[in-house]
C-alpha cells in the first residue's frame, strides 16, 4: 500500500515514473490488468503516452507506461529510449527486485546521470518458491484464451 500511494505522490508531483520489465509483449495486457487491480496506473506521468515497438537490435514495447523489454537488458532498453526520446534525466531512481537489473542500469548512464538503485526484496520468498513449469503451463492456458 506504501509503495502505490508513493508512486501516486510522485506522479501527483510531475515525477515521470515508468515501470521497466522483463516479461515478454504476450503478457503486456496482462500486466496492466494486474496492476489496475491494485491502484497502479503507470500511463498518468509517462515519457510518452503512445504505444511503441521497436524490434530492430533490441526489443522492447511500450503501453500505458511501461516498457516491456522481453528478457532484454534493462539498461540498454532504457538508454534507447531515452535516445530515441532525445531525453535525458538528471536523476534516475530504480527499484528491481534483481540486483544485476540495477547494476545494468547503472552501467549505461552518462556520468552526469545521478543514479540510485533499490534492491527490492519483499517477494524473495515469493520468487524463490515460483514454479517455472506452473507458470508455462498457465501461460499456454492464457494464450489460448485471448486468441
Amino acid at each position: 500500500l506504501i509503495t502505490i500511494e508513493m508512486i501516486r505522490e510522485l506522479q501527483k508531483s510531475g515525477v515521470i515514473v515508468v515501470g521497466l520489465t522483463a516479461r515478454s509483449f504476450e503478457i503486456c495486457d496482462r500486466t496492466i490488468e494486474q496492476l489496475y487491480s491494485i491502484g497502479i496506473d503507470l500511463s498518468r506521468a509517462s515519457l510518452w503516452h503512445e504505444q511503441l515497438w521497436h524490434d530492430c537490435y533490441l526489443p522492447y514495447y511500450h503501453k500505458n507506461g511501461i516498457i516491456f523489454c522481453d528478457g532484454n537488458d534493462k539498461g540498454k532498453v532504457l538508454t534507447h529510449v531515452f535516445e530515441r526520446l532525445s531525453y535525458t534525466p538528471s536523476k534516475i531512481i530504480a527499484v528491481d527486485d534483481k540486483e544485476k537489473n540495477l547494476h545494468s542500469i547503472k552501467k549505461v548512464l552518462h556520468p552526469d546521470i545521478e543514479f540510485i538503485g533499490i534492491r527490492y526484496g519483499y517477494l524473495d520468498p515469493i520468487v524463490n518458491a515460483f514454479d517455472h513449469e506452473q507458470a508455462e503451463l498457465e501461460l499456454q492456458k492464457y494464450l489460448i484464451r485471448i486468441q
